[in-house]
């Protein structure tokens, strides 16, 4: 939630106070506070191993702009289908970067051709605007696709990007597309 009462610096200073920080309590800050937390990938515990059933294939890795708005392809050999990805956030964090790895291997373990799309976030570009990046990316993403020959396009993401994903889809369901 973001608190009403407090400025940015009197909820850092509280944090500190009760033994937490900006990027872990990122759900107190205002949306202003949030962009000035450093973007970060999110990281496995310790006792966590990744186990793969099969090594991890060459993926070609790229990027693009997709009717204007950045995206970063990874391309599998032999994709199946593509996805749209839209990375987490808040609405306010997350870009090409933070969830590289993640698409990385979605890509890869998934045989997906993967379009990691940046939008715009906020509070410099409001709602709309990062949902007319994710339909624009997504109808360049259905030409790329068709281009390579596949005829599935998928739109998918975390947390704030799958809140973009489902906005996306109605909208396009809405317009009669599928």
């Amino acid at each position: 939630f973001f608190h009403e009462n407090l400025d940015d610096r009197e909820m850092a200073l509280a944090l500190e106070t009760f033994g937490g920080t900006l990027s872990q309590k990122m759900e107190w800050l205002t949306a202003e506070g949030a962009t000035s937390v450093p973007n970060e990938a999110p990281a496995l515990p310790d006792d966590v191993e990744i186990v793969t059933s099969r090594p991890a294939p060459a993926l070609v890795v790229r990027d693009d702009r997709a009717r204007g708005v950045p995206v970063r392809i990874y391309q599998p050999p032999t994709p199946r289908a593509a996805l749209v990805y839209l990375h987490g956030g808040g609405w306010v964090q997350g870009d090409l970067d933070t969830h590289d790895a993640l698409c990385r291997r979605l890509a890869g373990e998934a045989d997906r051709l993967v379009i990691s799309v940046d939008y715009r976030l906020a509070p410099e570009h409001p709602f709309p605007a990062g949902l007319h990046d994710v339909l624009d990316a997504f109808a360049w993403a259905r030409e790329l696709a068709s281009s390579h020959g596949l005829s599935r396009v998928e739109l998918g993401g975390a947390r704030a990007g799958g809140a973009l994903a489902a906005a996306a889809g109605l909208v396009l369901r809405g317009r009669g597309e599928e």
